[in-house]
Parts: C-alpha cells; structure tokens; sequence
C-alpha cells in the first residue's frame, strides 16, 4: 500500500492512522530481521529502524491529540448543557437542554 493513496480514500483520522501505522509495522520488520538486506550496513537498517520508529511514534502522538480533541469536545457540550442560563425563556431553554442531550447522547453513541 502506497502512503500517498490513504489521503485519497474518505477516511476518519483514527483509520488513517490505523492504516499508517500497520504500513510502518509492515515495512520496518524487514529491517528487524535483515535476511533479505545483507547488501545494507548495520548502520543504515539502524537509521532506517530509527525513522520508522519516529515515524511510529508521530502516530501515537496524533493518536493522543485526537482522543484530547473528543475529550475537549465532550466537555464542552457538557459544560454548555449544564449552564443554560437562567434568564432564558423557559421554553426556549427546554428546547436548547433537548437538543443538547440528543447530541451528547450521539456523540456518546459514535464513540462505541
């Protein structure tokens, strides 16, 4: 699979990064276990160990900031329902509670 070719697919971050990732796994174990690379030194598979590595770790960190990203979004429509202001019309303020508590509650269902 060819890195250039995920961009092109629609795909959610955490499935590019799902993708990326196995692409990383599947091209560094070669260089694990350097049979078929006997033509390199054992500096250039450590500096192509080294590069897959950093790049497997790039992944986890946009691992991380996507889950800080949900978490911060989570928290925000939370904090937003939980502090309708009082002065609103009562109407108006049951309509906004409703609607608030329809997407926390898809939310919640989209992360299963």
């Amino acid at each position: 699979m060819n890195p250039y070719t995920i961009y092109n697919e629609r795909l959610s971050t955490a499935e590019i990064l799902d993708k990326l990732h196995s692409l990383t796994y599947t091209q560094s174990t070669p260089y694990k276990f350097p049979k078929n690379h006997k033509h390199l030194s054992s500096k250039q598979i450590e500096g192509a160990l080294a590069v897959f590595e950093w790049f497997d770790n790039l992944i986890f960190d946009a691992y991380q900031e996507e889950k800080s990203i949900i978490h911060k979004l989570q928290q925000t429509i939370e904090h937003k329902r939980d502090n309708i202001k009082a002065d609103l019309d009562e109407e108006y303020k049951k309509g906004v509670i409703e609607a608030l508590n329809i997407i926390f509650a898809d939310f919640e269902n989209s992360k299963s």
